[in-house]
């Protein structure tokens, strides 16, 4: 069994520098910092790209079961749905539901509205 944290950088906030670390320092140190992916939290096709390096291109049946938990950012999901999406072999979505919301760090309305430019398709 092998796990690869994907780790938001540069974070979205420059105030949340090492945030996502200290939040996760169990996990983090569970895995190891050589199974640590950093990807920039709102590029869709950065996400797309590391999911390539870390499962392969999708297209070929692999040896294991491949299973992506998205706890990133919307942004970041679509980059999984893009990888998804051309795979003929892909991985198991699972949804993680918090027991709580840290109410300090928890999104109310609206804020920043993004412009995402997604690759074209060939």
């Amino acid at each position: 069994m092998r796990a690869t944290l994907v780790v938001p950088h540069p974070p979205y906030n420059p105030s949340w520098i090492g945030r996502t670390e200290r939040f996760n320092a169990d996990l983090l140190a569970l895995v190891g910092e050589g199974r640590i992916e950093k990807v920039d939290p709102i590029d869709p096709n950065a996400t797309a790209a590391a999911l390539v390096r870390i499962f392969g291109d999708g297209h070929r049946r692999g040896e294991h079961a491949k299973i992506v938990c998205p706890l990133g950012t919307k942004p970041q999901t679509l980059g999984i749905y893009s990888y998804m999406r051309d795979c003929t072999d892909p991985p198991a979505v699972v949804y993680a539901s918090p027991l709580r919301h840290n109410h300090e760090f928890y999104s109310h309305g609206v804020g920043k509205t993004w412009v995402l430019k997604q690759a074209s398709d060939p």
